[in-house]
């Protein structure tokens, strides 16, 4: 295939001719679900974000690939979906090649980082069930980290050559074209890219859950027997100076009860496997409640939820464009189905956070003004 210069450049006055015949804007359900969607997202992904800076007890090292997602859905909503509004709005593209590139460059690598997101979500999970004793020694923030930032990088090594050969040789006319990678001219990079940017990551999504959950369920079938019963002791009820106030611990090897001696009974329950819940990583013991109970892991939880929506909102999206390497296939509306599904898991992701994490939870009802239940 001969490479020539993109035909996207030219000179003012036919820029000005071509700029006249664009038609639009054609309002329909679409561009109006996509503002919507793009305003809710940019609003929860945000406020999720701030969260996490602001909020030091969500720092956590599980917290980082979570935070690591909404910040790349906070970009995706806005940068690619209001361009996409322009595409479904007009017959042509007027808002100039440096937002096209821009649009183009939030659509071929950061939706990929999004999806990429999502798959060390479930990598962690399976690092954590299945070599518990490894990821405890290991894994800290800094890794988190550096694993968020090869996801990032691994995305960038496969699409951005196809990106930039896109934007030097193969970029048709915009203002006679709507904004878009002109992938046919690359079809070998095209398939690549979506067999190692998309369908991968929904492949280890989908497949890698099931083992997580046998893992996890043989676990907890096997600590079931050792896990120690709640019991209530009861002390005598009398006013007991200050002074005199004490916490008593009775320690056992899967669990630990306390009983205060100010005239009040505490009873508490906190399991133990042996250490740190290989789900969370070393934990920092002084931060738990005197007497209080170690809180409860909601790693599986998010997982669970997020293995869900993605069933839901990316299959029907990466089946067709899976399928359409290969064979021609026309299906404009369920397209277009597939995508308002897409941007709905950019907006899901953060409200399942809010609904499925305490901290994050209390968070916003203080920022809201509301009493904490």
């Amino acid at each position: 295939m001969s490479i020539t210069p993109s035909p996207s450049v030219m000179n003012a006055s036919e820029l000005a001719h071509q700029l006249a015949l664009i038609k639009g804007p054609n309002w329909s359900a679409i561009p109006a679900f996509f503002m919507v969607v793009c305003m809710l997202a940019l609003a929860s992904n945000g406020a999720v974000m701030v969260a996490f800076m602001t909020q030091r007890s969500l720092r956590t090292p599980f917290n980082v690939y979570l935070m690591n997602l909404v910040t790349a859905n906070f970009l995706h909503a806005a940068i690619e979906n209001p361009a996409e509004i322009v595409n479904e709005l007009y017959s042509g593209w007027w808002l100039g090649d440096g937002y096209c590139t821009l649009f183009i460059y939030s659509k071929y690598l950061i939706k990929p980082w999004v999806c990429s997101s999502h798959a060390l979500i479930t990598t962690n999970r399976i690092w954590a069930i299945l070599w518990p004793h490894s990821y405890r020694q290991t894994h800290s923030r800094r890794v988190a980290f550096l694993v968020c930032f090869g996801g990032f990088l691994y995305v960038h090594i496969i699409d951005l050559p196809g990106f930039i050969l896109d934007l030097l040789y193969y970029r048709l006319p915009l203002v006679t074209h709507v904004c878009f990678l002109n992938y046919n001219a690359q079809p070998e990079w095209s398939l690549a890219a979506q067999l190692l940017c998309y369908d991968i990551f929904l492949f280890v999504v989908l497949f890698a859950y099931p083992i997580i959950w046998w893992k996890r369920h043989q676990r907890n079938k096997a600590m079931a027997p050792k896990r120690i019963q709640v019991s209530v002791i009861t002390k005598k009820v009398g006013p007991v100076p200050a002074t005199t106030r004490s916490v008593t611990r009775t320690t056992t090897d899967e669990g630990r009860s306390a009983t205060r001696t100010d005239g009040e009974t505490a009873t508490v329950v906190e399991e133990d496997s042996g250490g740190d819940d290989p789900e969370e990583g070393p934990r920092d013991r002084s931060k738990l409640k005197a007497g209080g109970a170690r809180p409860k892991s909601k790693a599986f939880l998010i997982l669970t939820m997020l293995t869900l929506s993605l069933l839901v909102c990316w299959t029907p999206m990466m089946t067709f464009y899976t399928i359409t390497n290969w064979v021609v296939v026309h299906g404009d509306e369920f397209l277009e189905v597939s995508l308002a599904l897409f941007a709905i898991q950019s907006l899901v992701d953060p409200l399942l956070f809010i609904v499925t994490m305490p901290d994050l939870r209390t968070t916003f009802r203080r920022w809201l003004g509301m009493r904490q239940p």
